[in-house]
C-alpha cells in the first residue's frame, strides 16, 4: 500500500473541514472558554492524523519541533493536541537535551489538559536520563 503524503497545510485544512460547531462551543465551555475548538473529539482527531503521523517516522527531533511549534501557535486547541500526539509518537527519539523545549511548551497555552498530556512524552526522557 502506498504511503499517503500529507503536509502540514493539508493537515490543517483537513481538520478545519471536520469542524463541528455544535461540539466546539461545548468543548470550549468545558475548558472555561480559555481556548477555541474545532469540535473534533479525540478518537476522530487521531483517526484523521494517522496518515500524517506515518509521514513523520523518519523525521529528526528538530524537524518534529518545527511542526509542533507551528501547531502550537494555531488558535484551535485540537492543534495543540495534535502536537502532543506527535511528541508522544516520537517520545523514544527524545532525549534529556529536549527537556527545555518540552518545558517551554508547558508554559505556552498552558492548562491542565496540555500539562497532563505532555507528561507522557516527557516521562521516558526523564526516566532514561536517570
Amino acid at each position: 500500500m502506498a504511503k499517503v503524503q500529507i503536509n502540514i497545510e493539508n493537515l490543517v485544512a483537513l481538520l478545519k473541514a471536520h469542524t463541528d460547531l455544535s461540539k466546539s462551543s461545548k468543548m470550549s465551555n468545558y475548558m472555561q472558554n480559555k481556548f477555541t475548538f474545532l469540535g473534533i473529539q479525540t478518537p476522530q482527531r487521531r483517526e484523521l492524523i494517522k496518515p500524517f503521523l506515518d509521514n513523520l517516522k523518519d523525521k529528526s527531533s528538530k524537524e518534529i519541533f518545527v511542526i509542533v511549534d507551528f501547531l502550537w501557535q494555531l488558535p484551535e486547541r485540537e492543534f495543540q493536541y495534535i502536537a502532543i500526539d506527535i511528541l508522544d509518537y516520537h517520545k523514544k527519539n527524545l532525549n534529556i537535551s529536549d527537556l527545555n523545549y518540552l518545558l517551554k511548551l508547558v508554559k505556552i497555552k498552558s492548562w491542565w489538559d496540555s500539562v497532563d498530556s505532555l507528561a507522557s512524552p516527557t516521562s521516558p526522557t526523564i526516566i532514561n536520563f536517570y
